[in-house]
Order: structure tokens, then C-alpha cells, then sequence
């Protein structure tokens, strides 16, 4: 380039346009090193499609976890129930095998009152261990369906979408004469 003062218009895509001035000296190299920043669309587009992708994330995935812990909950006080209830079935049969080896009527009627805590603690151990197995198979029923209906739902989000018109110039990419990738860029330099 001749000597001169220029005016340089600098775009990318998804950049501002950038019009400078630059001085071509007669002697030496010019280096022009400008940071072109985002445009304003092109940032409120990534915080569209930040939020955009973290409800569809939140839409699908979260209610997996959380019914996987109230189901593991659930079951787990579930087992309790079922363990309490055992221990309780035990010792009514211990205590009613040995009626044949009790003595006196008032061994006879400890052990009657204890067979019967026993039998009763037992009775609601079960109730209760029924009460939250179904519960259990309620909440991943629950989580299954709500997770599917909200997974299907995902699909009429809007997307956002960005697209902009290039400002300046021309660039392309193709294959020159000897078969080879050139990238080819067009710039429009006027002279001040």
C-alpha cells in the first residue's frame, strides 16, 4: 500500500463493525490490531439460548433425580416397616412356642400380653410397610409420566435463532486452480 492516511472498516460475523484510521508509513511495517467485540443481538441471542437450554435441561432431567430420592426414601421406610415387622413375627412365634414350658397363670399372662404387643405391632409394621411400597411404586409412576409429559413439552419451546447480514466486504471459501482450499477475503479500502 502507498503511503497514506486510510480508513479501515473491520467486521466479522457476530462482531461490531469497527471504521479506524490507519497511518501506512514510507519506511517499515504497519501492524493494525484491533479487538472487534460482539454485537448486542448476538449477546442477547447467547443469553436466549443459555436460558432456552437450561429449561429444556431442567424440563427433562430434573425431576429424574428428585424421584429417584423420594422413591429410594420411600422404599427405604418401606424395609424399616418390613424389618420391624419381622422382628415382631419372631418373637410372637418364640413367645407362643414356649407357653408348654411357663409354669405359673401369671407367666401365662405376661406372656399372653406380650404375644399380643407383638401380634398388634406386627399387624401395624405390615399395614405400614403395604402403605409406603405403594407409595414408592406411586412416586416413580409419578416421576415417570411427569418426566415424559415435560420431556414432550420440550418440544414447543421457541428456540432462539440468530442470523445477520454480512456488513462489509466478502468472504469465501473454495478450491483455486491447483485443487487447493483458499479462503478468500474482499476488503474495501478507501484512502482519507
Amino acid at each position: 500500500m502507498p503511503p497514506g492516511t486510510y480508513i479501515v472498516k473491520i467486521w466479522a460475523p457476530k462482531r461490531k463493525l469497527l471504521t479506524d484510521t490507519l497511518v501506512v508509513k514510507e519506511k517499515g511495517i504497519t501492524f493494525f490490531r484491533r479487538k472487534l467485540s460482539f454485537t448486542d443481538e448476538y449477546k442477547s441471542y447467547r443469553q436466549k439460548i443459555f436460558a432456552y437450554k437450561t429449561l429444556k435441561g431442567i424440563m427433562r432431567y430434573a425431576l429424574i433425580p428428585a424421584t429417584a430420592i423420594m422413591a429410594l426414601h420411600s422404599y427405604s421406610d418401606y424395609k424399616n416397616h418390613s424389618d420391624n415387622a419381622d422382628y415382631y413375627l419372631e418373637q410372637a412365634n418364640n413367645i407362643r412356642n414356649g407357653f408348654s414350658a411357663l409354669l405359673t397363670i401369671d407367666q401365662v399372662n405376661i406372656a399372653r400380653e406380650r404375644f399380643e404387643y407383638c401380634s398388634v405391632n406386627y399387624d401395624e409394621e405390615i399395614e405400614s410397610a403395604n402403605k409406603k411400597m405403594k407409595q414408592t411404586q406411586l412416586i416413580i409412576g409419578s416421576g415417570i409420566i411427569l418426566t415424559s409429559v415435560l420431556n414432550y413439552c420440550t418440544k414447543f419451546l421457541h428456540k432462539p435463532s440468530y442470523s445477520e447480514t454480512p456488513l462489509l466486504s466478502d468472504v469465501s471459501i473454495g478450491v483455486n486452480q491447483f485443487n487447493a482450499v483458499c479462503l478468500s477475503i474482499h476488503l474495501n479500502i478507501s484512502e482519507k
